[in-house]
């Protein structure tokens, strides 16, 4: 396989724009876990006067999108592993054609 030699320059723009994408959603996910941290410590201290099925409820809906903030993060750190190694190679690659 002959590997196009004519090529002057590359642009890892759109790269660069996903990893600062992914970068700040993981800032969010980030964000919104803290958010259920403190309802689940807010919902714990408002228990100590009285409980409801409600305040049941809500602590184990807050734990099901925690999980899934958790998770989300997890995939999202991939994801920005990949582009970064993805690049990584690229400039390799070009540095030894040039």
């Amino acid at each position: 396989m002959k590997i196009n030699s004519t090529i002057e320059r590359y642009d890892v723009k759109d790269l660069n724009n996903i990893s600062a994408s992914v970068i700040n959603i993981n800032k969010k996910l980030e964000y919104l876990n803290r958010c259920a941290d403190t309802l689940l410590h807010n919902i714990a201290i408002v228990e100590q006067s009285f409980n409801s099925p409600n305040m049941v409820r809500a602590k184990e809906e807050i734990r099901v999108y925690k999980t899934k903030f958790e998770q989300a993060n997890i995939e999202m750190n991939e994801l920005l592993k990949s582009v970064d190694d993805f690049v990584q190679k690229l400039n390799h690659a070009w540095r030894s054609w040039n």
